[in-house]
């Protein structure tokens, strides 16, 4: 008897499917919208949570904690507040753990360049897919989403994007060469383009390398002055553009490099006795820098999410039962105009059961293939979004 019943149902639902159709995606909608922000609501939270947590302290100047957190874990903020590497240095002979610096002041194409240290791979159990660490100056390391949207491979070359094209006293642009690209692990780490740190300062404008002026003469107008002990230049002398192996013992700083800038200190203590001695002798009234927990950080981000979330569950409930009653009425309209039908199904023997199951049957249908369609949705919708942040 079901399959006689789950046949009328079919050819009822095939003849009028335009009525079938819209009250198909009436329920699909209702039930998408709770259904996919729920979803995706549980799975930023887990990838955010996930990121905080396996970045126990972050170090930084005071101020905003948001920012540094944003800056330190996801590179996205481009803070500009920064301390002298020594402090780094300071941190390291108190032996309390790993750490790693991060400076992100560029981009490649949009891609962040990170400069930070190798520590900063093992902490965070990053593998090369493809190529090898960088070893010398200007050599990179690219995140799988990097290296696919740069169309970058080992022993390519890249170039950072220029900061601003009518600062014609801006830092030059620098052609770096790709070493590696590291496997796709689904975090941040995918979209960024890993330098050391003096490959980042020589970005920023901290060091350069250039021809060597004491080898030129000054019929070329690049020598302005030439003493026994000094020689002057002038502004013809172009620094290199691109660091190579002819070129990279010609590169220096013009300051201590104690004293050359980082943003932000990601350190990973060894115990939780080191991890409250730190806090403790950086989280100081006179001190300039603080030293955060960035998961007390995310979870006040999160509150104010699940507000947001529960306004908007609020909301949909509101929209169910709207959608809830527009479809009873539906339901009681087309009971009225099957009339005619169900009198057919009486003369020819069918019980008001029989009939009752029946339409029970047809909108059961209706309910199932709504949230199944409903639930294919929120999955593509999800795979669209790990695509287009992290390159799937």
């Amino acid at each position: 008897m079901n399959r006689q019943i789950l046949f009328l149902v079919w050819r009822y639902i095939s003849f009028h499917w335009g009525k079938s159709t819209i009250l198909l995606a009436s329920l699909t909608l209702t039930i998408l919208m709770p259904t996919c922000l729920a979803h995706l609501t549980r799975v930023f939270e887990q990838s955010i949570r996930e990121r905080a947590v396996t970045s126990p302290l972050l170090l930084g100047v005071k101020g905003s904690d948001y920012d540094l957190t944003m800056h330190g874990l996801y590179f996205r903020s481009g803070i500009q507040d920064h301390f002298a590497v020594k402090a780094w240095h300071d941190l390291l002979n108190k032996n309390r753990g790993v750490s790693a610096p991060i400076t992100s002041h560029f981009t490649a194409q949009s891609q962040p360049i990170v400069g930070t240290s190798l520590e900063y791979f093992e902490a965070r159990n990053l593998r090369l897919s493809q190529g090898k660490m960088f070893r010398h100056l200007g050599q990179c390391v690219l995140g799988a989403k990097a290296a696919s949207q740069l169309g970058a491979t080992p022993g390519t070359s890249i170039m950072s994007d220029p900061e601003n094209v009518f600062h014609l006293a801006g830092a030059y642009p620098l052609k770096m060469q790709v070493a590696g690209i590291l496997e796709r692990n689904h975090t941040p780490d995918d979209e960024a383009v890993f330098v050391d740190l003096k490959t980042h300062w020589i970005l920023e404008g901290l060091g350069h390398g250039h021809e060597d002026v004491t080898a030129l003469d000054e019929s070329n107008g690049k020598i302005l002055d030439r003493t026994e002990k000094t020689v002057t230049a002038s502004s013809a002398i172009i620094p290199y553009l691109e660091i190579n192996e002819s070129n990279q013992d010609s590169f220096h700083f013009h300051a201590e490099q104690e004293t050359l800038p980082i943003t932000a200190v990601l350190i990973w203590p060894k115990d939780t006795k080191s991890a409250t001695l730190l806090l403790g002798e950086y989280n100081t009234a006179s001190g300039e820098l603080q030293l955060i927990k960035p998961i007390d950080v995310v979870e006040s981000m999160l509150k104010w999410v699940f507000r947001v979330k529960a306004f908007m569950d609020a909301n949909f409930v509101l929209a169910g039962l709207s959608v809830g009653g527009m479809a009873a009425m539906i339901l009681l309209l087309s009971l009225r105009l099957r009339k005619e039908e169900f009198q057919t199904f009486n003369c020819l023997g069918c019980s008001r059961t029989l009939i009752l199951r029946l339409v029970l049957i047809e909108w059961g249908l209706f309910l199932v293939v709504a949230w199944i369609l409903s639930w294919m949705i929120t999955l593509a919708i999800e795979r669209l979004i790990q695509y287009a942040l992290l390159g799937g």
